[in-house]
């Protein structure tokens, strides 16, 4: 099931989702928790503001933390005042919330902070007179204190960890200037850092356990979308792999349209332009085959010829009829002494050994080489021009190039004593190349027929005369070889009337 590609697809888009949707509810719960424990701080805070107000004035009065002892009056006042705040958020909605009322001030105790002086007395506890306090060590118990430097002053240091701690400055004696200047020190809450408070634990569940359905849901709609999306994302993959099917069963004639410019349009393309190669090569091995069958056939057929007019008496045996058959004989030979060629090529076997070769020197070696032949039609050849820079290349292959381009002018060149052909070789330097010109007369080549002259068994007879003796295999041997040296060939009209060979290798 998960071989095919949409399961798989399929697979990576709901582990991405999956991974999304976790990595939100892990920030979601960071983020609530710590949000959530500054709302329960700054809540605490504003709940404690008369404990913290009588708790700094009493650190203004008294800075060396002597008086934070159980027994000590100032003390115990501000427990009261913790209590009384304990009892007033823990009344009842229904009962009446008690009004927080301070102890008066004692010359031991507190004094009133600055807002309250005046005609505004420290309120008591209600009901109690200040010789008949209630037993509040549960309460003084919960308080805990650390100095500015944070040393542990009033409290258990078991229980600081779990204290909530707020910072308590020296304005903080007034509303108007609460939260500034100089650091006092620390009021703890025992446990005050725990969402110990029945209705705020519920809340923080409630949204925790939605934050949970709504990440189910993600990933319940986030399959059901991947689903047709994948779907979409597959479909052309599977019309390629039935056009690849048809590919490797021999079906070139098609062509795919191209609905998108993404990677699976171009890879349509693509597949367009294979189909289309294929079809060209399928229809160029077919003319292959043909074109060697009529050259392979000509020959033979008049050499049969031949020889049954021999045997029949129609055709004497003598020397002319023996040179005429050796004629043909040798024509065959060449054809398929270049057919073995060409193959030995294509498929790489042709043996090169390279090494330093002065271009300049081995056309003149080409030159007197057929100088017999060049005279006898008439050429009328000019001196060889050019730089004399070597290149690394086979002198033997190289000698063969350049035997094939000048039979390539023999057979084809218009040329008599009576009208001379012409014939003209330079070789031209640049700074990273050297390149041969190899020029003839008329007759010239059309310039959309010009890069066909390099395919194989191509002439440019229209009927296939085999007068000249050629085979169409020659100048495709040349490509093979200058391909082979990393150079280019191509054939471009001359300024002599005929054809310009040229030949580009690599300087040395």
């Amino acid at each position: 099931m998960f071989n095919s590609i949409r399961a798989k697809l399929l697979m990576m888009i709901l582990i991405a989702n999956t991974l999304v949707v976790l990595a939100i509810f892990v920030a979601n719960q960071l983020a609530f928790e710590k949000s959530f424990s500054q709302y329960v701080a700054d809540t605490t805070r504003l709940s404690l503001t008369p404990v913290i107000e009588a708790m700094v004035t009493e650190i203004k009065r008294q800075p060396h933390f002597d008086w934070l002892r159980p027994n000590n009056a100032a003390f115990q006042d501000i427990v009261a005042i913790y209590r009384l705040r304990d009892d007033a958020f823990a009344a009842p909605k229904s009962a009446p919330t008690p009004r927080l009322q301070r102890p008066p001030p004692r010359e031991e105790g507190l004094r009133p902070p600055p807002h309250m002086q005046g005609d505004r007395q420290r309120p008591r506890l209600s009901g109690q007179p200040p010789s008949n306090r209630p037993n509040l060590g549960e309460d003084a118990q919960r308080l805990m204190f650390k100095s500015a430097s944070g040393e542990l002053i009033l409290g258990a240091p078991s229980m600081a960890k779990a204290a909530l701690w707020l910072a308590l400055k020296s304005g903080d004696d007034a509303p108007s200037t609460a939260g500034t200047g100089e650091l006092l020190g620390y009021l703890g809450i025992e446990n005050g850092s725990r969402m110990n408070a029945k209705f705020d634990a519920l809340f923080a569940q409630q949204q925790s356990r939605q934050f949970s359905y709504i990440a189910v849901i993600v990933l319940v709609l986030s399959f059901v979308m991947a689903l047709p999306f994948s779907r979409f994302l597959v479909k052309p993959i599977l019309i390629l792999r039935a056009k690849a099917r048809d590919l490797a069963n021999g079906h070139y004639d098609f062509q795919l349209t191209a609905k998108n410019s993404d990677e699976i349009g171009e890879l349509v393309k693509d597949i367009n332009r294979l189909a289309q190669t294929l079809n060209a090569n399928r229809r160029s091995q077919r003319q292959w085959i043909a074109d060697i069958s009529h050259e392979l056939r000509t020959p033979i057929a008049v050499i049969r010829a031949e020889l049954e007019g021999m045997m029949d008496g129609i055709i004497a045996l003598d020397a002319a009829a023996i040179a005429s058959l050796h004629e043909e004989m040798a024509r065959l030979t060449r054809l398929v002494d270049d057919l073995h060629q060409l193959s030995l090529a294509d498929k790489g076997a042709l043996t090169y050994t390279f090494k330093s070769v002065n271009l300049l020197t081995l056309l003149n070696k080409v030159l007197a080489k057929h100088q017999g032949g060049l005279t006898k039609q008439g050429f009328a050849v000019t001196p060889l021009t050019g730089a004399g820079s070597n290149i690394q290349g086979d002198p033997e292959r190289l000698m063969q190039l350049f035997d094939n381009l000048m039979q390539n002018t023999l057979r084809y060149t218009d040329s008599t004593p009576a009208s001379p052909g012409q014939l003209a070789i330079s070789v031209h330097e640049s700074s990273q190349s050297i390149t041969v010109l190899w020029q003839d007369s008329a007759p010239t080549v059309a310039a959309e027929k010009l890069p066909q002259l390099f395919e194989r068994l191509y002439r440019i007879e229209d009927d296939r005369n085999r007068a000249t003796g050629g085979s169409g295999l020659g100048l495709a041997i040349c490509r093979s070889i200058v391909c082979a040296h990393q150079g280019r060939i191509q054939a471009e009209p001359s300024d002599l009337g005929g054809v310009t060979i040229k030949v580009e290798f690599a300087k040395e």
